[in-house]
């Protein structure tokens, strides 16, 4: 009976002690993983939103600049770039695209200290098919627009410098160039850290464009922080 007693005993203690131990572990974990994910947040990268403003622009060869603009997350979203794809609707009349791209972003961001805005357009756009634009060669290359009617003005036009040093150190064929305007805001007045970039003209060919897509991705992927843990964020 003694015995018995003790066995039973003795099986309840180790349970115990086990239970113990596991409950330890688990909180151990648990603490472990609250610290790293408090570390991974401190390091994330801004999310870099690409959206056009203008998406009814078109090529000569009838690809539209909403191709290249989802070319462009894709290939950033490959290199696990925290980006978000806007899309403004194709009904968007061109003379309200930038009122209408500004809501869009107004409802979607809750920080604009926290993003990089890219408004992808082309320069001398067609906008339909078969429709030849008159512009010289000269225009061909990544045009970085920055509006110099805006309070974030000074900040924007660092940004601009900074990415086009970047592209610059792929090649020094000098195809891309900073414009400054000041005929509009392009909205750039949301962030510190917002361009509108034209990537060539309308009579660009596509194996241009796609050399332009990769040299600004490769840019923007080395001015940005990469996180490969938490991934991009889900704004759009």
């Amino acid at each position: 009976m003694m015995i018995k007693l003790f066995q039973n005993n003795l099986q309840k203690v180790i349970l115990l002690i086990t239970v113990i131990l596991i409950v330890t572990a688990l909180v151990t974990f648990l603490s472990t993983r609250k610290s790293t994910t408090i570390n991974q947040d401190s390091n994330k990268s801004k999310t870099i939103i690409i959206y056009c403003s203008h998406p009814q622009e078109m090529y000569y060869n009838g690809n539209n600049v909403t191709d290249i603009a989802e070319e462009i997350f894709n290939k950033l979203k490959n290199e696990y770039i925290n980006v978000c794809l806007l899309e403004v609707p194709t009904s968007t009349p061109r003379n309200n695209g930038f009122e209408i791209s500004r809501e869009m972003l107004k409802k979607k961001v809750e920080n604009f200290n926290e993003v990089i805005l890219l408004d992808i357009h082309i320069d001398y756009p067609v906008f339909q098919k078969n429709q030849k634009p008159l512009v010289k060669n000269s225009e061909q290359g990544i045009n970085i627009v920055v509006s110099e009617k805006n309070k974030s003005f000074k900040e924007n036009r660092k940004f601009a410098d900074r990415l086009l040093n970047e592209i610059d150190n792929l090649d020094k064929k000098n195809t891309t160039k900073i414009i400054l305007n000041n005929a509009d805001i392009f909205n750039q007045d949301l962030s510190n850290n917002a361009l509108l970039i034209n990537i060539g003209t309308g009579n660009t060919s596509m194996e241009d464009v796609k050399t332009y897509v990769d040299k600004l991705v490769i840019a923007l992927k080395k001015i940005t922080v990469i996180n490969y843990l938490t991934g991009s964020f889900n704004l759009c």
